[in-house]
């Protein structure tokens, strides 16, 4: 009859594992434990796969970790990245121009890391941001959407000067400078017109080729009339024609 298999615990496998390291000799702990030096030597690799699975999952896991902090990293240098290529010709304005152009992007970036950038307070932003406009920024809002009007009416051709004569007419009382500062804020410049230059020079001593044609068009045949026209080339020194 076969004999049964004998069953042995966990502790008792690692107790056996570790005496045969102790005596460095598998089989005298094989004898004072009553098995077989196999069975030791089994439990032995067992123990060592297990542990060095462990290890190789640790491993895994600190490599994950790494690789998501590094991820996190990444994407932290390329948000401010992005915020400074907008915020670059503003890093050495005014505090309330840093705080305009954080209310007009937080919507596609984080406040704090505007703030950041910016070196202003995020809590001195919603304390701006928070607050009520004075009655004299609303009234400087309702004077520039008049002068927006005026503006664009005239083609974009009228200046302060000419824009305060405008507001005046129709009632609201600005001077020259408030209307030419309210229009640098808001990039509101005038078209001005390119005058007419006189390239041709009349007075002169040089001789003057004969009218053989004399605006007469009508030829007989081909080659019996030729016309030209004058074609000015622009140089470094003056006008040649």
């Amino acid at each position: 009859m076969q004999k049964p298999r004998q069953s042995y615990t966990l502790e008792f496998k690692r107790k056996a594992v570790a005496m045969g390291n102790t005596h460095c000799s598998i089989i005298r702990a094989s004898r004072e434990l009553g098995t077989s030096a196999e069975n030791i030597r089994r439990w032995k690799s067992q123990l060592d796969d297990e542990r060095l699975g462990n290890r190789a999952k640790q491993t895994t896991e600190s490599t994950l970790l790494q690789l998501k902090r590094l991820r996190r990293e990444l994407a932290e240098v390329k948000l401010e990245r992005d915020i400074l290529k907008k915020a670059a010709s503003i890093l050495f304005s005014r505090t309330q121009v840093k705080f305009e152009f954080i209310r007009e992007h937080r919507d596609c970036y984080p406040v704090e890391n505007i703030c950041k950038i910016l070196s202003v307070s995020k809590s001195s932003y919603y304390y701006w941001n928070d607050r009520k406009p004075s009655k004299r920024a609303l009234h400087n809002l309702i004077l520039l959407d008049q002068i927006k009007i005026i503006h664009n009416r005239n083609k974009k051709r009228y200046g302060s000067p000419r824009i305060a004569r405008e507001l005046k007419v129709s009632g609201f009382h600005a001077s020259e400078k408030l209307v030419r500062k309210l229009m640098k804020q808001a990039s509101m410049q005038s078209v001005l017109k390119r005058k007419f230059k006189t390239t041709t020079d009349s007075s002169h001593s040089y001789p003057v080729a004969e009218n053989k044609l004399d605006r007469e068009f009508t030829v007989g045949g081909e080659n019996q009339a030729w016309v030209s026209d004058i074609t000015y080339i622009r140089t470094a020194k003056r006008w040649l024609y």
